[in-house]
Formats: C-alpha cells, sequence, structure tokens
C-alpha cells in the first residue's frame, strides 16, 4: 500500500466508533463537532525563525460531517493533515484526532528540509443539565499525548495544543461553516474576546489550554460550582501543526472526564445536528467514513 494511502485508510479509521454502552450516563441527544486541515506553502522567515504562516489562505482538506462526528483530510505533495472527532463512551464528551506531517522533501526555502506547512484542526461540544438538589463543583480533566518527529533543530512552531472551556448555553449556536473563515462557535472555547467576530462571547466558566513541542503528555483540569437545574456547555478544541518536514501524531487523542457525571442529563446543543439511537451510532460512523473516503479518491484522481 502507498504512502498517501497507508495515510488515508488511518484517516478513516479514526472515524469508527467504538460500540457505545445503552446504560451510559447521561442520555445523549446532539453533538457538534466540526474540523479543518490544510496543506500549504510556508515560505522561511528568518526575522521570526518561523515559517510565513500568513500564507494559510484557506483550507484545502475534504470534510464529511455528520451527527456522530467528522473527518478531515488535507494531503498532497506538501504533505498531510488529518483530523476526526466522535463521541466518547465516557458521557458522551468529545474525543478529538488529529496528525500533521510535513513533506521534507519537498522543494522550498526552509532551511530544516522543505517550505511546507501541515495544519489539523478539530473541536467538539456537548451540553448537559445538572439535576442534584445541592450546588455541586464539578471538574472536567482534558489529557493529550502525541509523539513529534522533526529535524534535530526546532525552530518552527511546531506543536499540539488543546484549548478547553466551561461555558453558557445562553447566546451560543454551534455551526459548520466553511472552514476558510474562523468559526464563531470556537469563541469561547479558544476564548479570544473581540478577536475573529467573537465580541459576543458566552459566560465563560473556567478556561484552560496546554500545547506540547516534544513527545509527551500533558493535562488540563477545570472546575465550576453548578446550580441545581442549571444547565452548561463542554467546549474543545484540538490543533496539531508542523512546518519543515516534521510531523505531529497527536491520533493519541484527547479525551475529556468528568469527576463525576452521575446527576448529568444530556442538553441540546442549539444548531448542532440530531444523534441516532445508541445502536446505530457504529453505522453511522463507518458511512461517514465511507463518505470521505469516496470523496478523497475522487480528488486524488481529478
Amino acid at each position: 500500500m502507498s504512502h498517501p494511502f497507508r495515510i488515508f485508510a488511518a484517516a478513516l479509521a479514526l472515524l469508527v466508533l467504538p460500540a457505545l454502552p445503552a446504560s451510559a450516563t447521561p442520555s445523549l441527544n446532539t453533538f457538534g463537532a466540526n474540523g479543518s486541515t490544510a496543506v500549504f506553502d510556508c515560505p522561511w522567515n528568518a526575522s521570526h525563525t518561523s515559517c510565513d504562516f500568513s500564507q494559510l489562505t484557506s483550507y484545502n482538506g475534504v470534510t464529511s460531517v455528520s451527527a456522530t462526528g467528522i473527518g478531515s483530510v488535507a494531503q498532497d505533495i506538501r504533505g498531510t493533515a488529518a483530523v476526526s472527532a466522535e463521541i466518547g463512551t465516557d458521557s458522551w464528551l468529545p474525543v478529538l484526532h488529529a496528525y500533521a506531517s510535513s513533506n521534507p522533501d519537498y522543494a522550498g526555502t526552509g532551511p530544516y528540509g522543505g517550505s511546507a506547512r501541515a495544519d489539523a484542526n478539530a473541536w467538539g461540544v456537548q451540553g448537559y443539565r445538572y439535576i442534584g438538589d445541592t450546588p455541586f463543583l464539578l471538574t472536567v480533566t482534558a489529557t493529550l499525548d502525541s509523539v513529534f518527529s522533526r529535524p534535530d533543530s526546532d525552530s518552527q512552531g511546531n506543536h499540539s495544543a488543546f484549548f478547553l472551556s466551561l461555558f453558557d448555553t445562553a447566546g451560543y449556536a454551534f455551526g459548520y461553516a466553511p472552514p476558510d473563515v474562523f468559526q464563531t462557535e470556537l469563541c469561547p472555547i479558544v476564548y479570544i474576546p473581540g478577536r475573529y467576530g467573537c465580541e459576543a462571547v458566552p459566560a465563560v466558566y473556567d478556561h484552560a489550554n496546554r500545547m506540547l513541542h516534544d513527545s509527551g503528555t500533558t493535562s488540563a483540569t477545570i472546575a465550576y460550582l453548578l446550580q441545581p437545574g442549571q444547565s452548561f456547555y463542554v467546549g474543545a478544541f484540538l490543533d496539531a501543526s508542523v512546518c519543515c518536514g516534521a510531523t505531529v501524531d497527536s491520533s493519541h487523542t484527547l479525551r475529556l472526564a468528568f469527576n463525576d457525571a452521575s446527576l448529568l442529563v444530556n442538553a441540546p446543543v442549539a444548531g448542532a445536528l440530531a444523534v441516532p439511537e445508541p445502536s446505530t451510532l457504529p453505522l453511522t460512523a463507518l458511512a461517514a467514513a465511507v463518505l470521505l473516503g469516496m470523496r478523497l479518491r475522487r480528488r486524488m484522481r481529478g
């Protein structure tokens, strides 16, 4: 099997969901997920000791969206970027994967063997309501592990990073905008008030972000004191980005976990797709993978 198709097959494999337990808590009705991928020319900028990220004018990956998750792949001579997002078995929290590889043999001006960049992003939002009778301190922990391979000198800003947020449901709607623009559903997750159309951001209860520049694991925990009957969203964003012949594999997953979900029920995410019955989820994810495969094959032949 050729190198592009090995990556292609691996990217599709990320879409297939495990069987979800019918007894899982809380119940499930919606799931919001999206992603963007790109490979692009990134000429070396000596004054910034990095490649020129401004050359990214649009995300050129092929993205498939379904009610149970997403998959996106960008691939050409410059490298490969691939992401997927799925519904986790732990209280239906988002599970995110990302992979980015820049071709070291791509001709260019970069001093470390190439001048191409691969950028892969995935994000997911899930909604909940607390049904307890007394206030409860909820925590959400995110754990990311990634594997890097790269030239000896790492001055190119290569990274794997995540953002994690607990935020209010009021004034928020998930969207499926084209990936060549900044999606406003990311505002309370990456939390950039006043930028990229984020002038009106829902109340953010707690927020954290972590970044890796080398192989390893990183985690963060956020917390909020829930009141009886309170609804809230959990959002996560994963970014894998490399230049100049490097590779970062974050398909080892960004996973989230509550300290206790026994008194949480699923609340609809405004704007997100409705999820089918749990027993049909693996088949739906497989159908999404097949659709993505057909699109990619047509693109490669074209």
